[in-house]
């Protein structure tokens, strides 16, 4: 992929409005690979960046992984986390969210 057209898409959607359709949705493609395949998660099983460890007693709420398509970018290519202890989460009680970042 050329890296003007990669910039032109990056640009903002105005910009992007200039690819043709068919080159916008390869970039978009092509973008939607995620840095070392770091995947968004809702749930599921922590994929840390680092050698960073699960919070004791908390389950992963939700994991962003930086995603150019969206315009996700956390630090270097790291990802957002946020933690929920699993007392709070059996009890509906989302005010004590944990949130970090972890960079490459």
């Amino acid at each position: 992929m050329a890296i003007a057209a990669r910039d032109l898409y990056r640009a903002g959607p105005k910009a992007r409005s200039l690819l043709p359709d068919a080159m916008r949705l390869a970039l978009e493609a092509d973008l939607r690979r995620l840095e070392d395949n770091r995947p968004h998660r809702l749930g599921a099983v922590y994929q840390p960046v680092q050698d960073t460890v699960a919070p004791t007693g908390s389950v992963l709420l939700l994991q962003l992984g930086t995603d150019d398509a969206t315009g996700f970018h956390w630090g270097d290519s790291g990802a957002l986390f946020a933690w929920i202890g699993t007392d709070a989460l059996a009890r509906g009680d989302f005010t004590k969210v944990v949130w970090w970042t972890e960079n490459t």
